[in-house]
């Protein structure tokens, strides 16, 4: 877990701009909050466990043997804590998902990332994710496209677990919190 965080640190410096610590300004934070919708691959493993955790749910046989795709719908908060002079930021930012609602599952999870956007809108970041198949970690990669006073991102996140590593891809928009 060490070396994560290590590891984290590094990228957000890389990713933040080439200045070095000294050099950020602290900005006043800002908020922007907005809608997610996209899709996630769940592995083998986890159709099983979605299976029983809903007492045999309608979870095919195939699903079971080579896993499943469920949609994603659900909001993000995102507040920019820091906004370095080269024009990137560090971003803390919450996924609160709900999936599987085409098959009549409701499969909640809440993602808490911290991470790093450079001035292009690249961005990536890491941190805890909780769901009905247990906690793991999530790792997200984007990038953010800005129009006007809107914020467009679109990224994919590997959440690992016990039960295999899922994959998802959302896309959405923000807009300041007033």
């Amino acid at each position: 877990m060490k070396s994560s965080i290590k590891i984290l640190f590094v990228i957000l410096i890389l990713l933040g701009g080439s200045q070095n610590i000294q050099s950020q300004e602290i900005a006043e934070s800002i908020h922007l909050e907005g809608p997610r919708l996209g899709f996630t691959l769940l592995p083998a493993s986890n159709a099983k466990a979605i299976n029983d955790a809903f007492d045999n749910a309608n979870v095919s046989r195939e699903a079971m043997e080579s896993g499943m795709m469920i949609t994603q719908f659900g909001w993000q908060f995102e507040e920019r804590f820091v906004q370095f002079n080269s024009g990137g930021c560090l971003v803390l930012e919450t996924v609160l998902l709900a999936g599987g609602l085409e098959r009549n599952m409701f499969l909640p999870s809440a993602s808490f990332v911290i991470g790093t956007r450079n001035p292009q809108g690249i961005e990536f970041g890491m941190g805890p994710n909780f769901s009905l198949g247990g906690t793991g970690m999530a790792f997200a990669f984007g990038v953010t496209k800005i129009q006007e006073n809107a914020f467009f991102p679109i990224n994919l996140a590997v959440v690992t677990g016990n039960n295999g590593a899922r994959v998802s891809l959302l896309v959405g928009f923000n807009s300041r919190r007033k």
